[in-house]
């Protein structure tokens, strides 16, 4: 049985799988970022721990953008890997075949193949976390686009002219449907509710939807706002993908149902032709850190 190692490149953390053709984790290790002399060095430490003649190949997500086909970084924000020939160095060094992609785009892959859209030959999956992270899964495979740089649905325009992100422009979704969009949001309205179940607690897309679930006001209406914002921007994907699921992933899916089945009733009807055609389901994700491990090793 040939297997693959499939590895998760994080700011702080590298998750590394081994990976059988069922798309099982055989083993899996998590290694700290700066172990070694560079990551280069960690991510082969972590190979040669689960290396073997098995093994036909290694993945690699990488949270930015990376040149999949050239196997270089070209930009990760919170490592500093630009221009490095990752691929090559790896295959320098275990004579092995490596492939590299984006993080969110191997975590979509995952999902198909192992997860929430398993069976889907098309998928669409958002991570909502720091950013809103997509990957766009088309025929069982990765749409990547031009460059490898194609599938930043966070960066598409919700309002013209609205809040600033992150990127340097203004009204992107995901200067709204980002965790770090409804921590802003909650922050700034709940000092007018002195009753607030927010003001004993830490604030983040955790605690804000369970004070919501439990009735707070101030909870209710940022969660109430943030859906739609959510709800609008998946629509948008809908009208442009038609997959056949959506799969929402990071910390703020952990909601379950109290964001799911709101976004699934917002969106209802609303899709172009949705009235003739079969809704599209949101669906959460289930794999959690494990679909960017299966993804990976299955580039």
């Amino acid at each position: 049985m040939l297997k693959r190692i499939g590895i998760d490149l994080g700011g702080t953390n590298i998750s590394i799988g081994l990976i059988s053709e069922k798309f099982e984790i055989l083993q899996k290790i998590i290694l700290p970022v700066g172990q070694s002399k560079n990551v280069i060095d960690d991510i082969l430490l972590g190979i040669t721990r689960l290396i073997s003649d098995d093994v036909a190949g290694v993945g690699i997500g990488i949270p930015g953008i990376v040149d999949s086909n050239l196997g270089v970084i070209v930009y990760t924000p919170n490592l500093d890997l630009a221009g490095v020939k990752i691929r090559e160095a790896i295959e320098r060094e275990i004579k092995t075949p490596v492939k590299i992609s984006n993080d969110a785009n191997c975590a979509a892959l995952g999902e198909v193949l192992k997860g929430a859209a398993f069976g889907e030959k098309n998928a669409v999956m958002l991570t909502l976390g720091t950013g809103v992270g997509a990957g766009i899964i088309i025929d069982n495979r990765i749409y990547s686009g031009e460059l490898s740089a194609a599938g930043e649905i966070g960066h598409m325009i919700l309002t013209v002219d609205g809040r600033k992100c992150g990127c340097g422009r203004n009204g992107c979704f995901e200067a709204y449907a980002s965790a770090t969009a409804l921590i802003k949001d909650t922050s700034e309205v709940v000092g007018n509710f002195s009753d607030s179940l927010l003001l004993k607690n830490k604030i983040d897309g955790k605690t804000i939807f369970e004070a919501a679930e439990l009735g707070d006001v101030c909870a209710k209406i940022v969660v109430e706002r943030y859906i739609k914002y959510l709800s609008e921007g998946i629509i948008s994907v809908i009208n442009i993908f038609r997959p056949g699921k959506i799969v929402l992933g990071g910390g703020i899916a952990e909601s379950g149902g109290f964001l799911i089945n709101p976004v699934n009733e917002y969106i209802k009807g609303k899709c172009l032709g949705g009235k003739f055609l079969p809704a599209t389901p949101v669906v959460k994700a289930i794999l959690g850190n494990d679909a960017g491990i299966i993804g990976a090793a299955m580039l």
